[in-house]
């Protein structure tokens, strides 16, 4: 094979690149070795510059730029500032030419690529290397080198050594600010372990803290970083979610349930401040006397916008055109509060809160929390102001029920003793002289209760209360006292005065007609005429007076209302009156015929008369309903022994000595009788009678939904049950009387 000269010049010359190359790749080494031979030693000494010197020889014996700046980034302000140049006089040169660079993005695509750019100067002569320092996680700066002559440019094994320079270089940097911060904190540290050596649990307590907040620090400044490295491309998901969250706020501001409005106070702002200049200091005074100004004012209050809770809270239609100052929504009488809201946010405030009550365009009331919010955005101009209206007008009801009831008793209506024990004290004073206190107790409750129900004596209190009720004076007043007892406290009342009042109640209270238990109210007075008789001896004086009074009257009204309830029974149930004087008549012949002692005749009598009485809570038309009883019915009926030995236990009259014997009439010879069960002879004597003549009577009477018995068959009816149903000794008794 031939070898021609163009053969030959071409090896010549790629020798002598080879040599280069080779020449390059020892240079190389040589730096690499001394890269790891002499690194850069971080110390107290150590400083920015001296690393950036000591990268720029190193550079050098790479490259040769033929000057060469280190353009560093401010953590806090994200500024670049000039670190270090060689030569100096190059610093107005690269601060020309590194604005650009940052302005035009090629900074950020060398750093988006991790590539070295290299860019024509501004004056068009020079070429310009730009490489980033940067670590795996911080961004410090940039490299900024002139290259040589127009065309040259670096190998690739001079450009890969470069960046290793240049990474070594990041790393010394980024070593040294935490060298100087751990320096920092280790001086803080010394500083507090001096200052602390006797709490040296605490002092390891707050060291373990510092870590900590030093690592939490680290980790922010981490988070930070990597935030600005793709704040560029989040810019556009951010508009996005602005739009959305614009979206969102609109919609809550539409369907929030509450009442919400955006008004403008710029003029309204003016308009005070233009009173304040004319002299006028108190604008509530001011609108007060000129009301022509506090519509004015009003009027300057433009609202923006209003949710649908606006429109439904003040009765405007969905479709009706959104209204645009206060008064088109509010009457005049509600004006001051939104005034008065006003002038807090004139000298400063941001917010404005207030309970009050708005009057209506048509006139309604409306309880509410009237609440100002100035728009952060908007704290110089005040054009955008969030007025918000809750409706507290259920919430004020309820309120104003439980103040009711915190002084009113809620069974009568009339106040309680608490609201009256305050009375007692406003009113002992001089001039509501002389101070009458009338003390009443309700004659019978028990006895109403257990006749009845707890109902019927509710109603009796309620009774008792409209007839105290209706003799009051506008200035008396009137409480329940306790359980059955209510007190009247009548000023400027004399005690004649008083007594014609309590007589007056005296006569009214037989007047009532139609009910099951009469009204009896014993009533007790004193009068106290100065302020040296206590108010409690007042009362105790009338305390001792209703009670005698209650003695007197006790055994009265308790009869009273027996006799009520014996005939409101005959009233439901005519035939009752007759089929007790034939019990009696039955049970007399079978007592004398047992030789009964006089004591034991008159509990029989009494017996007799009464053992139906607890038949009065029954509906008339369950005992005269002329077909069979429900089970649910019957066993009302089945109640009515116990309900009279309730009412015979209460009555305090010669009827207690019979209760046990009420209770008992019903029960069976057998023991299958109620209410207790009881069998043989441990039901009382008395029952036993009563039982055997009640029986008689009701088979020859008959009832509603059953026909009568011939006597014959009643007769027949008796020996069959007797030692069943009936005694079997005291039927015989019973036929030794008949035949």
């Amino acid at each position: 094979m031939k070898t021609t000269p163009s053969r030959i010049n071409y090896l010549e010359e790629r020798l002598r690149v080879l040599e280069a190359e080779s020449r390059e790749m020892m240079r190389a080494v040589d730096l690499a070795v001394e890269l790891n031979s002499s690194p850069v030693l971080i110390d107290e000494t150590t400083t920015e510059i001296l690393i950036l010197k000591e990268t720029t020889k190193r550079i050098r014996s790479i490259a040769p730029f033929s000057a060469l700046g280190f353009y560093l980034l401010e953590e806090e302000s994200g500024a670049f500032f000039p670190a270090y140049c060689d030569p100096p006089t190059s610093e107005a040169f690269f601060e020309k030419e590194q604005r650009p660079l940052i302005e035009d993005r090629t900074f950020a695509w060398a750093l988006d690529r991790k590539k070295a750019v290299v860019v024509t100067a501004s004056d068009g002569n020079s070429r310009i290397l730009l490489h980033t320092l940067t670590t795996q996680s911080h961004v410090l700066g940039m490299f900024l080198g002139i290259l040589p002559g127009k065309k040259e440019a670096l190998s690739d094994t001079s450009m890969a050594f470069l960046t290793m320079v240049l990474n070594a270089s990041s790393a010394y940097l980024r070593n040294l600010h935490f060298y100087k911060v751990i320096l920092r904190l280790n001086e803080e540290l010394h500083q507090k372990i001096a200052a602390l050596k006797t709490m040296e649990r605490r002092l390891q307590v707050h060291q373990a803290e510092l870590e900590q907040k030093v690592l939490e620090r680290t980790k922010e400044l981490a988070e930070k970083n990597a935030r600005l490295q793709v704040e560029m491309d989040a810019k556009e998901r951010i508009a996005k979610e602005l739009g959305e969250s614009e979206l969102r706020y609109r919609s809550l501001f539409e369907h929030s349930p509450i009442s919400l409005c955006e008004a403008d106070f710029s003029e309204t702002l003016t308009f005070l401040a233009n009173l304040r200049e004319a002299g006028i200091s108190d604008m509530e005074e001011h609108f007060r006397h000129v009301p022509e100004d506090m519509h004015r004012c009003t009027r300057t209050i433009r609202l923006r916008n209003i949710n649908g809770e606006t429109r439904r809270l003040f009765t405007l239609s969905p479709t009706a055109p959104a209204p645009e100052t206060l008064p088109e929504i509010l009457n005049k009488d509600s004006f001051p509060v939104f005034l008065q809201g006003a002038a807090a946010l004139a000298q400063g405030e941001r917010f404005f809160h207030a309970e009050t009550t708005l009057r209506k365009k048509d006139g309604s009331l409306l309880h509410a929390l009237l609440s100002y919010a100035v728009d952060p955005g908007y704290t110089d101009s005040y054009e955008r102001v969030h007025i918000s209206v809750i409706d507290i007008t259920k919430r004020k009801s309820a309120e104003e029920e439980i103040r009711y009831l915190s002084f009113h008793d809620p069974l009568t209506g009339l106040h309680n003793r608490r609201f009256l024990e305050g009375e007692l004290h406003r009113l002992d004073n001089p001039q509501f002289f002389p101070l009458s206190v009338l003390l009443g107790d309700v004659n019978g409750l028990k006895l109403a209760n257990d006749a009845f129900g707890h109902q019927e004596g509710d109603r009796l209190l309620q009774r008792a209360a409209e007839l105290i009720r209706s003799f009051l004076r506008k200035k008396d007043v009137a409480a329940r006292w306790g359980g059955d007892e209510f007190l009247v406290l009548l000023p400027n009342t004399s005690y004649r005065q008083a007594k014609t009042i309590v007589d007056k109640l005296h006569e009214a209270q037989g007047k009532e007609e139609g009910v099951r238990v009469p009204l009896s109210i014993a009533f007790g007075l004193a009068t106290k005429e100065s302020t040296a008789e206590e108010p409690d001896a007042t009362i105790k004086e009338a305390e001792d007076w209703m009670y005698r009074k209650k003695l007197a009257q006790q055994r009265s009204s308790r009869i009273a209302i027996i006799t009520s309830l014996e005939q409101t029974l005959m009233t439901s149930t005519p035939e009752i009156e007759e089929h007790a004087l034939q019990v009696w008549q039955y049970a007399r012949q079978i007592g004398r015929f047992l030789a009964l002692s006089p004591e034991e005749m008159i509990h029989l009598q009494h017996l007799a008369r009464f053992h139906d009485l607890g038949m009065v809570t029954i509906p008339a038309q369950i005992l005269n309903r002329p077909g069979p009883l429900t089970t649910a019915e019957w066993g009302l009926v089945k109640k009515h022994p116990e309900t009279g030995y309730r009412i015979a236990q209460s009555s305090a009259t010669e009827i207690v000595a019979v209760a046990e014997f009420i209770l008992a009439h019903h029960e069976r010879w057998d023991g299958t009788g109620y209410p207790s069960g009881k069998r043989g002879e441990a039901i009382p004597l008395l029952s036993r009678i009563v039982t055997i003549a009640d029986s008689f009577d009701v088979m020859l009477r008959g009832r509603p939904y059953k026909p009568a018995l011939p006597r014959e068959d009643s007769l027949s009816e008796l020996k069959r049950c007797a030692g069943t149903q009936f005694d079997p000794h005291l039927m015989e008794a019973l036929l030794e009387v008949l035949e």
